[in-house]
């Protein structure tokens, strides 16, 4: 007798599908058999070998067949963690002749699924294996999809194999159906012996949770969990997901490192831009906001962006990355509360240099200018442009010699106009991040930039000098949204921000991996744990109303380099993450003690 639910004996009573059953009809068989060629290689039996169609397992396979081959309307999908792991299976499937959708998903770690009938007002459980009511068919595709997806850790060739057989013969119309029955019985067999000798087969068997299935009824996938985004796929391999969210957020993370020269914009660059470029380990993750604005950098027109999102969310990380990735110098300015249009763009200063006379810039030779105009005007530039056009040149070379001689003639005044380094990135390709915009006092301050984000992308100076945005400058505000005095952004700047992302909170998980890198501390266990008590540290203060403290990456970090210099991961906190955590004393001691202290009792001897 079987040991899983998915085969009782019910279940194998249930009929095949055409034109399975015509088949064995017509030759007159029966759905067992015992030809060595209808025999999976899992089948372990020593004496009377024999396979069975098995009409679930069948209905499956054809389900299957009919999202991949036809619109029939339901997806499949993986989750995977930011290392590429899988974590579930995913798949929503249409009834038939009905809107709502069954969605399901399977955790292959402990063999558990998760099953609910969905659509618009609906979410409700549905029996997963009963006599009369269910035979299993949604749980058998989650199994074969596993065993068909070539990245994840079930994947078996010999039902891969047998499975791509019958998916060609649904195609052309089953016309060789010797080929298609013998495939169908293998594919029987393979799945029945994996299910049903799992423990035995080790990484070759589906492991299956008995003891959820007990009852005929898989645990229900809840609203929360999927609203949550607890299971969210990050790859879709097959259809649209209508009810689960698709999240390629830690999926797509990856290092800088693997990017290449994939959207490096090659630009020649003086020796003070090379400066700026940003120089950052290539093993800092690439999240995938950073990928879409690079995409749409490489794509489209695409030129002014928006990252919203708490302190330590990596906002600025993902500029300098931005800037890393495309080759282009770093430029920054931060905001503050008195932050006026001056500083913003350029201001006056008094010119506190030497006022000496200058020989003013000496023309080059008109022969030597047109035997080689890339020379020359390299001696102006800094920068050679081979085979550039004499025409080309020409300008070029005037208004670098007018540049010098008006730099001459500003040491010569009683004040010199300055430039932010905004009017700097916008002169030439580069990235520029605007910091914590939301904090600006003036009402209307930012719009004086609403002229560099337009279309037109100019500007004017105090001297009455016009700048116009370089096409390939990129312009990125990062700002905090909801911490005090944070105030909310003029509307004419967000309308001209391309894209407006919004970061979430760092999970534990990606806090370790990004702290690894920062570090270099090697010890995975502690550094998860310390994450955690931040995220549960999080979790306290709002659900305690405390207020007045950050808890966040920052600080995680500070209490991560503190345990590698003193060894005492309590001491280390008590300076770092928990004397910012809350300004009042009597919280901090509220949450040391219900926090801290309780996860690392093993060490409170030591405090």
């Amino acid at each position: 007798m079987a040991s899983s639910k998915l085969f009782e004996s019910w279940t194998f009573s249930l009929p095949v599908p055409e034109p399975f059953l015509q088949t064995l009809i017509d030759k007159g068989l029966n759905k067992a058999s015992s030809q060595e060629e209808h025999i999976s290689i899992y089948n372990l039996m020593q004496q009377g070998k024999q396979s069975t169609l098995h009409g679930p397992v069948l209905r499956a396979i054809f389900k299957l067949v009919e999202l991949m081959e036809t619109d029939t309307e339901g997806a499949l999908g993986v989750q995977k963690n930011e290392t590429g792991e899988t974590q579930f299976y995913c798949g929503e499937f249409k009834k038939r002749d009905e809107e709502e959708r069954i969605v399901a998903v399977y955790n292959f770690k402990n063999g558990k699924f998760k099953v609910c009938e969905s659509g618009i007002g609906l979410h409700r459980h549905m029996p997963a294996l009963r006599s009369g009511q269910s035979d299993g068919k949604y749980l058998l595709c989650m199994l074969e999809y596993a065993s068909l997806n070539m990245d994840g850790p079930l994947f078996n060739q010999e039902f891969y194999d047998n499975f791509t057989i019958l998916r060609e013969q649904y195609k052309y119309n089953w016309t060789d159906m010797d080929l298609a029955l013998k495939a169908a019985f293998v594919c029987c067999d393979n799945i029945y012996r994996r299910v049903e000798k799992a423990n035995e087969l080790g990484t070759d068997g589906l492991p299956v949770d008995r003891n959820s299935l007990a009852s005929g009824n898989a645990p229900i996938l809840t609203p929360q969990a999927i609203s949550g985004g607890e299971y969210a796929p990050t790859e879709v391999t097959s259809g649209r997901f209508e009810i689960m969210s698709v999240n390629r957020i830690t999926a797509n993370s990856r290092p800088i490192g693997t990017l290449g020269s994939k959207y490096c914009m090659n630009v020649e660059l003086t020796e003070e831009e090379k400066a700026r470029v940003p120089q950052i380990s290539p093993n800092y993750h690439v999240s995938e906001e950073v990928q879409d604005i690079l995409e749409m950098i490489q794509n489209s027109p695409m030129r002014t962006f928006m990252m919203r999102g708490d302190s330590g969310t990596g906002k600025t990380i993902d500029v300098v990355i931005l800037a890393k990735a495309l080759g282009l110098p770093y430029y920054f300015l931060t905001c503050s509360e008195g932050t006026d249009e001056m500083d913003l763009v350029s201001t006056m200063i008094p010119n506190t240099n030497d006022k000496v006379k200058t020989e003013p810039p000496v023309m080059p030779d008109y022969e030597d200018f047109m035997m080689d105009p890339s020379t020359v005007l390299s001696e102006y530039t800094g920068i050679y442009e081979e085979d550039v056009d004499i025409s080309q040149a020409f300008e070029k070379l005037m208004g670098q010699i007018y540049k010098i001689g008006y730099q001459n003639c500003k040491d010569q005044k009683d004040f010199v106009l300055v430039e932010s380094d905004l009017i700097k990135a916008c002169r030439r390709p580069s990235v520029f991040e605007l910091q914590e915009p939301a904090v600006v006092g003036k009402p209307g301050t930012l719009v004086k930039l609403n002229g560099l984000l337009d279309d037109c992308a100019s500007i004017t100076l105090a001297d009455g000098e016009i700048v116009r945005r370089n096409p390939d400058t990129i312009i990125v505000l990062t700002t905090n949204t909801d911490y005090k005095g944070c105030k909310d952004m003029n509307e004419s700047i967000l309308s001209r921000m391309c894209m407006v992302f919004d970061k979430k909170e760092l999970t534990p998980e990606q806090m370790k991996k990004r702290v690894m890198v920062k570090t270099g501390c090697k010890d995975e266990v502690i550094l998860l744990k310390m994450a955690e008590t931040v995220e549960i540290i999080r979790q306290y203060c709002r659900n305690e109303r405390i207020r007045g403290g950050v808890c966040g990456y920052r600080e995680y970090e500070s209490w991560v380099w503190a345990y590698m210099v003193t060894g005492d991961v309590l001491k280390a906190a008590k300076s770092t993450i928990l004397s910012k955590a809350a300004s009042d004393r009597e919280y901090r001691e509220e949450i040391y003690e219900n926090c801290i202290k309780v996860s690392y009792f093993e060490f409170s001897a030591a405090a």
